[in-house]
């Protein structure tokens, strides 16, 4: 289960008992969205940044 904690020693997120900082975070939805993005992508829908 994931918890969002007070930031101790600049983590944020605990889940199952090991901290995770903002950029684990990014990094990790990062690489978990490429696969639809991907697939949105092969449908003809266009992918921006902002």
């Amino acid at each position: 289960m994931a918890e969002f904690d007070t930031p101790k020693n600049g983590y944020d997120l605990n889940i199952d008992g090991k901290y995770y900082n903002t950029l684990d975070i990014i990094n990790i939805l990062a690489k978990n969205m490429r696969p639809v993005y991907d697939s949105a992508r092969r449908q003809g829908y266009e992918i921006w940044n902002r």
